[in-house]
């Protein structure tokens, strides 16, 4: 077969299916060079979720006319001023963007320099050049590009639905926007405005953190830094979760990226916290020295590769329990949210001729002596065996009063009613007690781990690969109550921890060896003791249909307050949800 060079234009075509998969990254392209030309204000509409139009507004320094068909030339940039692509601090330096979407669709350039009088229009249309050509506009740059992917429409099969890529796009301008907390973004489409992010005459970070995030009451600020690198922004409180990670972000030298061991690691530093399959919420900056982070791993350059992941994954664990385990009481407030949208207000009916009773009549009808839900309130209101300060409050002192209030009743056998100052909790027996039985199984885990040796060692197949991962970890096998002795290309297993001995152990170690080829490090035998500790609490625990006494209810209250992370179960299911007494004013139209 006779070898031959491709025409131009299917080079460029081929070379633009690695930077616009999709109309997200036509959109993150262009406002990133609008970021990049020092915008203060960035507009952004889409028509049919941007296959037929995305136009990109700004008010940025321009393009020059004699630059315009530069620009738009393979590999062109004026972003790298030395050869040293590690000292990049733009957002764009590899000189693609431009090339790739006129390749695959038909994109108008008009700018106007910020030195220049006139504006000029320059199009390229599926890769095919044209002269530019005189143009109106008042400052910076208008980026059209219409019917994407028309030169080869079998991209357009493989894009998801018009909801899901408007869904990304929205997402992407988000991640943009906070790297970028004073400039003003906004985003159209035919029908409606979906974004207009205005930055704030406050410290703009965290107000475009709200914003983003659509709560000011539910995130922790976190920062922790070491000699060199830094890491700063604001997690969600653990019962404010996703199905999906997409309200994580992150931000690498203020550069977006994804990077998978970020996410691993964020996910890890909530553990049982939160429910399995789903992902917590926040904004995290790192700060590292340029030449420690590759931001060209990846066309899209949203992928980045650090050089001491490990030490990255550290600080970032760290930033978050810090604030976790010093964290109060606190479930989100869109659980108090739903919990209010689930009470109805029922409306006045007259009853019926046969049930009619006198105002002040001794008996009422039979109807009304039933309640609607079963409460149990064994006996009247009485301190508490332990009396400490906090528990001998009158529950009329806000100063003073304990945070989750003092208990009033329990419902369905199930649920512990208790009244604080400002507002009124309702709390899950059987997720509260399991979650103190599982902190307590884990301190003794941890302060006393048995080993049991094995009458028949476990032997396991390594790699070589595998073999250099695992001989510097020995040590930390050891502590947890794993004995391991290497032999040629196998690893003979001696004993395991007391706790496991019942378990498959051979598949928690080869877990073991996955996660350390594939982040450096594992979790998995803290994960497998901490599994059977869970189970054996949710057994333990207080079940739901227990009856309980306003002490016993007493007790389980200040045991939540007492306790780091007890605002959720190990399932990560709420253990209570507050309504202020403002809440419940609404319900009732008292404002």
């Amino acid at each position: 077969m006779t070898l031959r060079r491709l025409p131009e234009h299917i080079i460029n075509q081929i070379a633009a299916g690695e930077v616009v998969g999709a109309p997200v990254s036509v959109v993150k392209e262009l406002v990133e060079n609008a970021l990049d030309a020092d915008a203060s204000v960035i507009d952004v509409t889409i028509h049919d979720a941007g296959t037929t139009l995305i136009r990109v507004t700004d008010n940025g320094h321009g393009i020059a006319r004699e630059d315009l068909p530069l620009a738009v030339q393979p590999h062109t940039t004026s972003k790298m001023p030395s050869d040293r692509i590690e000292l990049v601090t733009t957002m764009g330096f590899r000189g693609e963007a431009l090339a790739s979407i006129g390749a695959v669709s038909r994109m108008t350039i008009t700018s106007k320099h910020h030195s220049a009088h006139e504006a000029w229009a320059l199009i390229l249309d599926a890769g095919s050049l044209h002269q530019p050509q005189p143009a109106t506009l008042a400052e910076g740059t208008c980026i059209n590009v219409e019917n994407l992917f028309y030169p080869t429409p079998a991209r357009l099969k493989f894009l998801k639905s018009p909801a899901m890529e408007t869904q990304a796009i929205a997402a992407c301008i988000q991640h943009l926007s906070l790297a970028a907390p004073h400039i003003h973004f906004s985003l159209h489409t035919e029908r409606k405005t979906l974004l207009n992010l205005v930055p704030t005459a406050q410290d703009t970070r965290p107000q475009r953190v709200y914003a983003i995030l659509n709560t000011k009451d539910d995130v922790l600020p976190i920062e922790f830094s070491t000699e060199n690198t830094s890491v700063a922004g604001f997690i969600g409180v653990p019962t404010l979760n996703r199905r999906t990670s997409d309200r994580l972000f992150f931000l690498v030298n203020n550069r977006c990226c994804q990077n998978r061991q970020l996410f691993t690691a964020t996910r890890y530093a909530f553990g049982d916290l939160i429910p399995k399959g789903r992902f917590p919420v926040g904004v995290i900056w790192l700060s590292l020295p340029c030449e420690d982070v590759d931001v060209n791993a990846h066309p899209s350059k949203m992928d980045v590769r650090f050089r001491n992941p490990q030490h990255i994954r550290f600080l970032l664990e760290n930033a978050i329990r810090e604030q976790l385990d010093k964290l109060a009481p606190h479930t989100s407030q869109e659980l108090t949210h739903q919990a209010l949208e689930s009470m109805h207000i029922i409306a006045p009916q007259s009853p019926p001729a046969t049930a009619r009773t006198s105002f002040f009549s001794s008996t009422p009808p039979s109807s009304l002596q039933r309640p609607r839900f079963s409460a149990v309130a064994p006996e009247a209101p009485r301190p508490y065996a332990d009396p400490t300060p906090a528990q001998r409050f009158s529950a009329q002192d806000s100063s003073l009063g304990p945070p989750l209030g003092f208990p009033r009743c329990q419902l369905y056998k199930t649920f512990i009613v208790s009244e604080a100052p400002d507002a009124l909790i309702i709390t899950d027996q059987h997720a509260a007690h399991e979650r103190l039985v599982y902190e307590d199984m884990k301190a003794q885990l941890t302060s006393s781990l048995a080993a049991q040796t094995l009458l028949a060692p476990i032997a396991i197949a390594l790699s070589e690969t595998e073999q250099q991962a695992l001989l510097p970890l020995e040590p930390l096998l050891a502590q947890w109550g794993f004995g391991l002795q290497m032999h040629n290309d196998k690893v003979i297993i001696t004993q395991v921890p007391a706790a496991l001995k019942n378990s498959d152990v051979a598949q928690i170690v080869q877990d073991f060896f996955s996660e350390i080829l594939a982040q450096g490090t594992s979790r998995a035998p803290e994960e497998a003791l901490h599994a059977l500790c869970s189970t054996a609490a949710c057994h333990t625990s207080i079940r739901a249909g227990q009856t309980l006494s306003l002490q016993e209810m007493g007790d389980l209250l200040r045991g939540i307050e007492r306790t780091p992370e007890a605002s959720q179960c190990n399932h990560g299911r709420p253990t209570h949800i507050r309504l202020s007494k403002s809440d419940i004013n609404r319900l009732f139209d008292r404002t």
